[in-house]
């Protein structure tokens, strides 16, 4: 049986900016299926559920000097508050 927790696992170690930006761009690419009912989405809603996406994204976006990141990361927190309410 496959399972993403593995792969979100690895993503949440990933050091530095870029994988941090994926991250953000995926939590807004997944705000648009949220609502499936699936495993997959389910593993990934208790995930990001954990704060641990959150607390990277807040980090980042206290840390970076390029706008677009900061917008990207102020964006992707926007998000998370509304898929973990």
């Amino acid at each position: 049986m496959h399972t993403a927790e593995p792969y979100l696992a690895v993503w949440a170690q990933e050091p530095g900016e870029a994988a941090t930006l994926h991250l953000a761009r995926y939590i807004d690419d997944f705000g648009w299926t949220f609502s499936r009912d699936d495993r997959y989405h389910r593993e990934v809603r208790a995930w990001l559920r954990t704060g641990v996406p959150a607390g990277r994204l807040e980090a980042a976006f206290l840390a970076t000097d390029d706008p677009d990141a900061a917008g990207w990361f102020g964006q992707a927190l926007e998000q998370l508050e509304f898929l973990t309410a």
